[in-house]
């Protein structure tokens, strides 16, 4: 089952919510600003109007009059009456416009915009009794325009206050002024922050629950990565289990082989030898067939007890000083008459000048890798040759064995080196052994801190070849 990676990005979530958190932020600082500059517009827009109401007032008209009762019998009074009631009709939201003056150091009304019926008439002379000190400056120094926050009995004002100066003399004869109602003008203020506000504290708990969305996203994908290598994980364990159940079925097959076949040997011509007729000829044969029978049992039991030991961790190098030439002589004299035997060809290659080579290793491990290797030959090998050497690679010696037997495709060689394997397993019944020897060689090999390959060509023949540190002196 092939395997689906799926991309965990660590950290990028994580930056994506900063740098929302700070875009909203900054989004709603910007709508905060905003009302406020609004604000701030809308106080700098009335204070205009204002400029411009003062700007359409006749200055003689205001000169007639005496801020006393009187006046509302002028010309001059209706005139500015009428002028109040139209500043009043194109400002919507201005509750009052009015004028006023100092006369006596008393604030007197001149003239507002409001009917005489209406409770919040003030008629000309009638003392602004909720005056401020700033009505006063206004009159007496001359200032500029200004808003004024007020509380007085008709309710709360935002009030524009505008000196009306004399063309000539720049004397304030009098102050034009706008009210309006503060509680109106403070509370759409308010909305405005509100709805800034709220959009803020929406936004920010949207991102909130985007994050936790989102950790959560990613806690079920690790979740899933971990479930799905947990799945894989277990078809590995299970095909190797599968795979490892089989391989034992298939040992324990070929130990009963290796065991029974040799042992019904032995019991058989034990039994051969009892007979009294039996002559000398094949008495001798008789116990020749009873020595390879036990020895052939015996190799596969000491197969058997190297792997175990092998798996353990038991088996460790003993570096001693080895003679190449002795090495390859004693597989000569043992392996000689196994050729002789099957009809072909043993050759070592060893001249004269290499009988005085040295070096330092395991010399039983070496041996036995080179059994395990000559038997292997040997076994697949009908005709033709088997051929040990080796050769000098710096700080390296490459042994190789090779044969002119019946090689092995690539599929074989891919598996040639594992345990309770065989190089054709469809004749394993043909080829006697158990299936561990390449693999102990392969053990060994790497216990010498080298490395052990094959190279090999159904129908030609097959070179195995391993390589070890070429130790001169002692390690």
């Amino acid at each position: 089952m092939r395997q689906t990676n799926l991309p965990v990005i660590k950290g990028g979530y994580q930056y994506l919510s900063i740098l929302a958190f700070i875009l909203v932020l900054g989004f709603g600082i910007y709508q905060i600003r905003r009302v406020i500059q609004s604000g701030n517009e809308e106080y700098g827009e009335i204070t205009r109007i204002a400029q411009t109401a003062a700007a359409m007032m006749h200055y003689d008209d205001l000169m007639v009059l005496d801020a006393v009762p009187q006046d509302t019998s002028k010309i001059e009074y209706f005139k500015l009456k009428q002028m109040l009631l139209h500043i009043k009709r194109l400002n919507k939201s201005a509750k009052f416009s009015y004028i006023y003056t100092l006369r006596n150091g008393k604030i007197l009304f001149m003239v507002d915009s409001e009917p005489k019926n209406s409770p919040g008439f003030s008629p000309p002379g009638q003392e602004l009794t909720e005056a401020t000190a700033l009505d006063k400056k206004l009159m007496e120094d001359g200032s500029e325009q200004t808003i004024e926050f007020s509380e007085d009995r008709w309710g709360n004002w935002v009030s524009i206050l505008v000196p009306l100066k004399h063309p000539d003399t720049h004397k304030t004869i009098a102050v034009f002024g706008m009210d309006f109602d503060s509680r109106v003008w403070k509370s759409i203020r308010w909305k405005d922050l509100m709805l800034a506000s709220f959009i803020v504290v929406l936004s920010l708990i949207a991102i909130i629950f985007l994050f936790i969305i989102i950790s959560s996203s990613q806690k079920l994908k690790k979740e899933y990565v971990l479930l799905k290598e947990t799945e894989v994980a277990l078809l590995k364990a299970k095909e190797k289990a599968e795979e490892s159940d089989r391989l034992k079925t298939s040992f324990l097959k070929n130990i009963s082989h290796e065991i029974r076949t040799p042992m019904n040997s032995i019991l058989g011509f034990a039994n051969l030898l009892k007979e009294k007729e039996v002559t000398d000829e094949y008495r001798e044969m008789f116990l020749l067939n009873l020595t390879n029978s036990g020895q052939r049992m015996l190799n596969t039991m000491n197969d058997i007890i190297d792997y175990s030991r092998i798996q353990a961790g038991q088996i460790t190098a003993l570096i001693h000083r080895t003679n190449m030439s002795d090495q390859l002589y004693q597989l000569h004299e043992t392996f000689i008459p196994i050729a002789k035997e099957k009809g072909i060809e043993f050759k070592c290659m060893i001249t004269p000048v290499e009988n005085d080579l040295f070096f330092y290793t395991d010399t039983n491990m070496l041996h036995s890798i080179f059994k395990k290797l000559l038997w292997n030959a040997f076994k697949f090998t009908s005709k033709g040759y088997v051929e040990v050497g080796y050769q000098l690679k710096d700080a390296f010696i490459e042994f190789y064995v090779k044969d002119t037997g019946v090689g092995m495709d690539d599929a074989q060689k891919a598996f040639i080196f594992h345990h309770f394997r065989q190089g054709n397993e469809s004749m394993n019944r043909t080829y006697e052994g158990t299936g561990l020897g390449l693999a102990i060689a392969k053990a060994y090999v790497e216990i010498l801190e080298g490395t052990i390959g094959v190279v090999s060509e159904e129908g030609v023949g097959s070179t195995f070849s391993f390589t070890i540190p070429f130790h001169k002196y002692s390690l």
